[in-house]
């Protein structure tokens, strides 16, 4: 399929849980765009002002970004429209990214990963996730790209 559901449940710090995705497209070119719904719950109120970063990682060395990159966002929920503090417990919240590929990006597969850290000072949220912990998640979808 073109646009997979990602279902998952991944509870980030005390208070929110990453419960799904949704990608589109799974094939891009680089200097494409993917666009990447997630879907948050807050399990009880969360005062912190947080950003959700995503990024596309591939298997080759990015120099522009010093490290497997090759496509980052990095925005406080729906683009600042609806920041955590505001979230109603319980509810779902859906929150998009719009991953624009590198254009040197090389051919192959890249997986993308989800956090979120403090607007204050960067600390990362800790993530626990199918028995692991962590600051982030692998979603469990990839991306091929190709020329």
């Amino acid at each position: 399929p073109e646009t997979p559901t990602i279902a998952l449940y991944a509870a980030f710090g005390d208070s929110l849980t990453l419960e799904g995705a949704h990608l589109s497209p799974v094939r891009a070119a680089p200097g494409d765009a993917v666009i990447l719904d997630l879907y948050w719950r807050a399990r009880t109120p969360e005062p912190r002002d947080l950003v959700v970063f995503c990024h596309l990682l591939g298997e080759a060395w990015n120099p522009a970004t010093q490290g497997p990159v090759w496509a980052g966002h990095d925005a406080r929920p729906a683009d600042g429209g609806l920041p955590v503090p505001l979230w109603p417990a319980g509810e779902i919240v859906v929150d998009r990214h719009l991953l624009t590929i590198d254009p040197a990006a090389p051919e192959g597969l890249y997986h993308i990963e989800v956090g979120i850290y403090t607007a204050a000072d960067g600390t990362r949220l800790s993530v626990s996730c199918a028995g692991a912990d962590a600051d982030h998640v692998l979603l469990p979808v990839e991306v091929r790209v190709t020329p």
